[in-house]
């Protein structure tokens, strides 16, 4: 287990395979912290896969404007304790499957009533 106070893996370019081969990255579960488990902005073409995230802000993150975020993969993980969002992927032909999400919520960093999501996936379908 790789524990972690800020984000444990930033994806900084596209066509990246991350398999994290049954491990676990776990975050320091603080309900004031924003950080991600592994987080893409303006990736393409980013898979994730096979393993645990917990006590994260958000486990993972796949994020971007239409276009500029898509193609993405996210299978056959668990994540646990997230504080506020389990899976978030945006892009065009984004596949999210086989995925288990518990025990979530418990972030302050959103004020008195966060509105806590599990999995949401944002694009259009082509």
């Amino acid at each position: 287990m790789l524990q972690t106070t800020g984000d444990a893996i930033t994806v900084a370019a596209s066509y990246v395979s991350i398999d994290l081969k049954g491990f676990e990255l776990a975050g320091a579960q603080i309900p004031s912290s924003t950080s991600y488990g592994i987080r893409a902005v303006g990736q393409t073409d980013i898979t994730i896969r096979s393993g645990t995230l917990q006590g994260f802000y958000t486990a993972v993150s796949l994020e971007g404007s239409v276009g500029a975020s898509r193609n993405h993969l996210v299978e056959n993980l668990r994540v646990h304790y997230a504080l506020y969002s389990g899976l978030r992927v945006s892009g065009q032909t984004s596949i999210v499957r086989s995925n288990e999400i518990l025990g979530l919520g418990g972030t302050t960093a959103q004020g008195s009533t966060p509105t806590i999501t599990g999995i949401a996936v944002f694009g259009n379908r082509n």
